[in-house]
């Protein structure tokens, strides 16, 4: 270096940055001053831990092809998959982006494992969006050749499914989970023994640094191809037959519809045009106590009046609206209005009329004789059914299982915990309505000391006409929904990624006759259609019972009351029984493991059912007084809340002997049922106060009117919700809140159009032909 530069410190700085500068481009050749050079990639072999499955199939693959040569050998099905998955195991190593969007479609191990995640899916839309490259060699602007970019062909999601054994997994007892779902991007070419063949062969030899971690042993049990082939379904006789069906329902609606408007109304109103005169008033309203107080216009008000059982001569008792017409009552109705006839078809045609059903279904008006509070209880135990139904049938689905059992410990989240509560609410109003209505009718005959005793005959026959019209009041919707259900998850088993523990698609298809016979509770959750229809086996067979208890009363009244004080015994005393033999602890994973055992079988559920029986009869015979004084009644209000509140809240954290559990099971359900009369008790004898105004609130007639539909459709929503994700639920908080709110909304509305096409016609027609052909008998009011 020249002495010059040692002498001058400025000049001998720049001098070493200039080498440094000149250093750094020798190093990197190619690259321009002052940029900075680009890292070699590293080789895959390094990578192979951290990426996604399809890297050790296409690795395998791309080794497989080398070692089969041959022509005759790729024109198979499996050396095409083969061939193409090769080529994307050299896309890969190229890095070229149609290979990389593969790799990052396909699943890879993720967090929360060791709490239930089981699911490494990837993204089926990232997958589905890679079209196949072109054959043809494209040019550009300057006429140089352009490679094709894409895979060699259609790729497709395949969802490979394997049992985990040995993992330190926390487990809660719910089926499948050990059942891991793992996404393939791959080419839709191969055949699904293939692609198995490669994955298992993959994960044996290279097994991912989580089973090294843990200790996984995987186990195949099956791959399946997402891509949907319409005729697979098309093709099954059930799919015909649910369509034709369908088809049947939607013609009749239609036709029913067109005629009620088009033809019947206008007909009716023509009559009545030279026998009405037109009144000036705003409001429309029935004074208080007419059954039939309802605002409608006047087509309506004869329809109503002869075919929904309101009395005619209780027309009179209107204040009209501007611009109805009322009939002039000096004269009897029979005298006034000719009212044009309308034949079977046109009766018939009628019930499935979408106007009049739902004029029926939203009408907010009550008999006097009706219990009012019934409809709010009816509401909100649906929307607890509804709440729950949204944590446990996402148990298929959630990547947090564990979490949820930990915070179900919660004082709170009992709500949820103990929400099979919810369904002895509805067995409490089955029971309920069963006697209240029985006891009204006979109420409503002849006085007892006038009344012939009945023959056996008679009473075996009224016996099987209740039976017969429940039946046929319920059957048609819930076998329509059973082939909706079993349709929709023969789709989804097709497409969704997930894997659903019951197999609806199989079971109903197999097993349906016990469904229609009501008899599906007396076996496995795994043969049972329709896991929830349990309930409506149980009502049934409770119905039956009680119906049988009833006519009995009317001729041994004590004796019958000894058999229910008998079956509610011994329900509650082997309940207890069962409970304790088995070592019984109500926590949320045992509740989920028990249910063959403690809440399917009748046997350990009818106590509300008797209770809501007991409570129906007393309010018949109470007629609406009950003279006790307002510490009385204070008295009563804290022994009923107590009843529900211990009920619910009684086993905060669950850490009890197994006796105290098996007292508790026991008897807990008809507890529940105790609190539950005494609030119907109180609102119908005028002792609720504001718990009678919130449960008898107008708004929630029409909902509860929607309550059948509502239970057997939610679930079914809930699963395709669920089921038609890309990615695993997670369970938390607002979210599920938020779920909850979104399922109410959609069930209601698909309850509220099941109902119009098929459950409201039902009963029309049930009414229509139980009655005879002739005119209907006026019924004061509606209870339900």
């Amino acid at each position: 270096m020249p002495p010059v530069v040692l002498r001058h410190p400025a000049l001998l700085c720049l001098t070493v940055l200039g080498l440094i500068s000149g250093t750094l481009s020798v190093a990197a050749p190619g690259v321009p001053n002052g940029t900075a050079a680009f890292p070699s990639r590293p080789s895959l072999a390094t990578m192979e831990d951290g990426l996604p499955v399809l890297f050790g199939v296409a690795k395998l693959a791309a080794e497989r092809e080398h070692e089969s040569v041959g022509a005759s050998f790729k024109a198979t099905p499996e050396g095409a998959c083969i061939s193409e998955m090769a080529d994307v195991w050299r896309g890969i190593a190229e890095r070229e982006l149609w290979a990389l969007k593969m790799l990052d479609a396909s699943g890879t191990p993720g967090s929360g494992f060791l709490w239930g995640n089981n699911y490494w899916m990837g993204s089926l839309s990232m997958c589905r969006s890679l079209v196949p490259r072109t054959k043809e060699i494209a040019t550009d602007g300057n006429g140089s050749a352009v490679i094709p970019d894409g895979p060699p062909g259609e790729v497709e999601v395949f969802v490979a499914t394997f049992r985990h054994r040995g993992s330190p997994q926390e487990h809660i007892r719910v089926p499948n989970e050990d059942l891991l779902s793992v996404a393939l991007c791959a080419p839709n070419v191969c055949p699904e023994e293939t692609l198995g063949s490669l994955l298992e062969e993959s994960l044996t030899s290279r097994a991912l640094p989580l089973q090294r971690l843990l200790g996984l042993r995987l186990q195949m049990e099956a791959v399946r191809n997402l891509r949907w082939h319409p005729e697979s379904l098309i093709s099954k006789p059930k799919f015909g037959i649910m369509a034709f069906v369908i088809f049947l329902m939607l013609s009749l609606v239609a036709v029913g519809t067109y005629y009620d408007v088009v033809i019947w109304r206008p007909a009716l109103k023509k009559a009545l045009s030279s026998k009405v005169v037109p009144v000036e008033n705003k409001d429309l309203r029935r004074k208080p106590g007419n059954d039939c107080s309802r605002p409608v216009d006047v087509e309506l008000l004869v329809v109503d009046s002869n075919q929904n059982g309101c009395p005619s001569n209780n027309t009179g008792a209107m204040i009209p609206s501007k611009g109805m017409m009322v009939v002039d009552m000096k004269k009897s109705l029979k005298q006034e209005v000719k009212e044009p006839k309308q034949g079977a078809l046109g009766r018939f045609l009628v019930c499935f009329s979408v106007p009049r059903n739902t004029n029926i279904i939203f009408d907010a008006i009550l008999g006097d004789d009706s219990v009012h509070a019934i409809h709010g209880l009816r509401f909100m135990g649906m929307g607890w059914i509804i709440m729950v139904h949204t944590v446990y049938y996402l148990s298929d689905y959630c990547d947090n299982k564990a979490l949820a059992v930990r915070k179900a410990e919660g004082f709170m989240v009992q709500v949820v915990s103990n929400a099979t509560l919810s369904v002895d609410t509805f067995f409490f109003i089955s029971g309920f309505l069963l006697a209240y209505l029985y006891y009204k009718e006979e109420l409503s005959k002849k006085p007892a000391k006038e009344q012939k005793k009945t023959t056996l005959k008679a009473d075996v026959t009224k016996f099987l006409l209740m039976v017969l019209k429940r039946f046929m009041r319920l059957t048609p919707t819930y076998m329509l929904v059973l082939g909706i259900v079993d349709i929709n998850i023969s789709w989804y088993n097709k497409t969704s990624f997930f894997t659903m523990s019951e197999k609806s698609d199989v079971v109903c298809s197999k097993y349906w006759w016990r469904n229609i016979l009501y008899i599906n509770n007396f076996f496995s959750r795994e043969e049972m259609c329709m896991s929830w229809s349990w309930y409506l086996s149980n009502d049934m067979q409770f119905f039956i019972l009680g119906t049988f208890l009833l006519i009995l009363s009317s001729s041994y009244f004590v004796l019958s009351t000894i058999i229910l004080v008998i079956v509610l015994i011994s329900s509650s005393v082997l309940t207890g029984y069962i409970s304790y033999s088995y070592g019984y602890i109500p926590t949320l994973d045992e509740q989920l493991a028990m249910l063959n055992v403690l809440y399917d079988p009748p046997w350990t559920r009818v106590g509300p059912y008797l209770i809501g029986m007991c409570t129906g009869y007393l309010v018949v015979k109470l007629n609406g007084k009950l003279n006790i004084s307002k510490r009385t009644s204070i008295i009563l209000w804290l022994l009923g809340s107590m009843c529900n509140i211990s009920v619910l809240f009684g086993l905060y954290e669950r850490h009890i002997p197994v006796l105290a559990s098996a007292f508790y099971v026991a008897f807990s359900r008809t507890v529940w049922g105790l609190g539950l009369a005494w609030i119907i008790v109180a609102c119908c004898t005028g002792h609720a106060g504001v718990m009678n105004s919130i449960l008898s609130f107008g708004g929630w007639i029409p909902l509860s009117r929607l309550t059948y539909g509502a239970y057997l459709l939610n679930p079914l929503l809930m699963n395709s919700v669920y089921l038609s994700s890309e990615h695993p639920w997670h369970i938390d908080f607002l979210p599920l809140a938020a779920i909850f709110l979104g399922h109410t909304c959609i069930t209601y509305c698909c309850s509220y159009a099941l109902s119009l096409t098929m459950e409201t016609p039902c009963i029309l027609l049930i009414r229509w032909f139980s009655q005879g052909s002739g005119r209907r008998k006026p019924v004061h009011g509606r209870s339900t």
